[in-house]
């Protein structure tokens, strides 16, 4: 089961990243806007809901289910959740509606954190998603990546600004099909976040950073 509606992915498992505690993503983004409904994506007890004594205050209101899963245990974590709608110690089905997605936490704006570890459950625990059908459905969106560049003005600019709007929601909107300097600004800081690193957060859109923001890529 996956954890939302939407199958979108906008940061992985695995990222490498110095700002994060055990030095890389320890779970899996989805695509999530306030509100929207999360549910468990494998069935069994809830161990914690809230936000203090859990994880940890990073990851906001969250939610920790615990469960079997080819004789090992499992704990599955939703974080950064705006409403919780389960109480320690209650049995859950998978697909069973848990809570609603928020922006609680650090954030860089709205998603839902999804995370899985294993015995003793640290940090260093986590495991890539395995409960998961790990198959994001294809983009719907449609960028070319020659298009947008620095200096350039077509629609896919347009496309691109309204994504980083999604995705830094606490900044002012940018608009418009003009590839501007804030856009270069704001790609860069998106690069950071990614792991990218020195001239790799240049600002400047490539098949990779793009596919992680939901776009289906081309030429």
């Amino acid at each position: 089961m996956y954890p939302t509606k939407s199958k979108v992915i906008h940061l992985g498992y695995g990222v490498r990243g110095t700002w994060w505690a055990a030095g890389y993503h320890t779970g899996t983004d989805f695509d999530a806007s306030v509100g929207d409904s999360i549910y468990a994506t494998k069935g069994g007890t809830v161990e914690f809901v809230g936000l203090y004594n859990g994880w940890g205050q990073s990851y906001g209101t969250h939610i920790i289910i615990r469960s079997e899963h080819n004789g090992k245990t499992v704990k599955h974590m939703y974080a950064h959740l705006s409403y919780t709608h389960v109480r320690a110690g209650a049995q859950v089905k998978a697909g069973e509606f848990i809570g609603k997605s928020g922006n609680t936490g650090n954030t860089s704006g709205p998603h839902l954190h999804y995370e899985e570890r294993h015995s003793p459950f640290g940090y260093w625990d986590s495991q890539r998603p395995v409960l998961l059908a790990y198959t994001p459905e294809p983009p719907k969106v449609t960028i070319s990546v020659s298009k947008v560049q620095p200096g350039k003005t077509n629609l896919d600019v347009a496309k691109l600004k309204r994504r980083m709007n999604k995705y830094f929601p606490k900044m002012k909107p940018i608009w418009g099909p003009l590839f501007t300097k804030e856009l270069r600004r704001r790609y860069a800081i998106y690069q950071g976040h990614l792991g990218y690193k020195g001239d790799a957060a240049n600002g400047r859109p490539g098949r990779t950073s793009l596919e992680k923001l939901g776009f289906r890529v081309v030429k």
